[in-house]
């Protein structure tokens, strides 16, 4: 048995917190975004596409600055509840082939029920940010994160999960009762519907085992069902399906994205992107492979 199927067996032995036990306790959790970090030309390409700037989805690329001296620079595809990141090598996302996942919950305050939840199952102390975000010449409050003690700092893989500031909804958005944290509310000023991208729901990421084993126990406390298949582990959440694969020097990150499209178009559609391939599908799919 491999470490992570050991690891899978170490968990349900102890008790440890699954799906029948988070179900009636813990929020929902969802993929709020996926961030792929991208070799520099498959950026390049990516961002000077015009199918992926005026077909594909919403596009920005951008630098956001997140209050004092923190900023970053990517390309931002969105969809209605989820959206993609891509970055080029180097700066805050870390070498090619690293990419992290952001998980989110909607209810507001909800995020701190998870704190407990989440240091139990993991075994880890439990990190909290508050990030802000410039505009203006203000740092206005963004979001409320959860990070695994080392996962933001020590992994190819970052993970956390966050949960909107009414304050930004009601300054940023100009919605004047912010009540209402959802992905959706957030990304409506994004979100193009008349384009191609409806939401990201699924994705694949070739992970070392430290951090294969430490998403699995993550999404075991977020309730998500976690299946062993040949090749893989595929955790099942909330309208995302999310497959751990073994890194090896070539494979590293995310290795596909499972899209789901707003409608069906007419005909496929093979994009080369650098060193990607973004298939589309008559079916309503689209596959992005890395």
């Amino acid at each position: 048995m491999n470490r992570l199927g050991a690891a899978l067996v170490a968990l349900t032995m102890a008790g440890a917190i699954g799906p029948r036990m988070v179900s009636a306790q813990l929020p929902a959790v969802t993929l709020n975004h996926i961030v792929v970090v991208a070799d520099s030309a498959t950026y390049q390409a990516i961002g000077a596409s015009a199918m992926i700037r005026d077909r594909f989805s919403g596009f920005r690329q951008e630098t956001i600055h997140a209050g004092g001296a923190a900023s970053w620079t990517g390309i931002y595809l969105f969809g209605k509840n989820t959206y993609i990141e891509i970055f080029a090598p180097g700066g805050i996302a870390g070498p090619a082939g690293a990419a992290m996942v952001s998980f989110g919950v909607e209810e507001r305050g909800s995020l701190w029920r998870l704190r407990s939840a989440l240091a139990a199952g993991t075994g880890r102390p439990v990190d909290s940010l508050l990030r802000n975000r410039a505009r203006d010449g203000e740092d206005v409050p963004w979001f409320y994160g959860l990070s695994v003690q080392g996962a933001m700092t020590a992994s190819r893989v970052p993970t956390w999960v966050m949960e909107y500031h009414p304050d930004y909804l009601r300054r940023w958005n100009k919605i004047t009762t912010p009540t209402d944290l959802s992905r959706r509310t957030f990304l409506a000023e994004f979100y193009q519907p008349d384009r191609l991208l409806g939401d990201v729901v699924a994705a694949t990421i070739a992970a070392d085992s430290a951090d294969r084993d430490r998403l699995v126990r993550e999404a075991m406390v977020y309730g998500y069902k976690v299946m062993t298949r040949a090749g893989g582990t595929v955790l099942t959440g909330p309208d995302i399906e999310l497959t751990l694969v073994p890194a090896t020097g070539e494979r590293r990150g995310v290795v596909t994205l499972g899209l789901r499209l707003t409608h069906r178009p007419e005909r496929a559609e093979e994009v080369v992107l650098g060193r990607s391939v973004l298939r589309i599908r008559r079916d309503g799919t689209a596959v992005w492979s890395f």
